[in-house]
């Protein structure tokens, strides 16, 4: 492909200037349809996931405190099995 430095650069257009954004102008008795929006499924889901979220406290508190003491007396189990977590992380969703 051959660049050519000579050929003029089209400006852009604002949407108001913009001849696919002008609108026709409505004639007399005609009228329009209503926009209408449609919401799928997977959004409806993560609407109700955010709400979900929204709702309970980002922090656990006594859980929290709890792991602070175990750990303070050395009382903490580091051996923690991650299937378990998992299911459970899978099991709030």
């Amino acid at each position: 492909m051959k660049v050519n430095g000579n050929n003029p650069i089209a400006p852009v257009l604002s949407v108001a200037q913009s001849p696919r954004g002008a609108e026709q102008p409505e004639t007399a008795g005609e009228e329009r349809a209503a926009d209408q929006v449609h919401i799928s499924a997977d959004a409806r889901w993560i609407g109700e996931l955010r709400a979900q979220a929204q709702e309970q406290p980002a922090i656990r508190a006594e859980l929290v405190s709890q792991v602070q003491a175990q750990l303070a007396d050395g009382s903490f189990e580091a051996g923690v099995d991650m299937d378990t977590v998992l299911e459970g992380l899978l099991a709030d969703l």
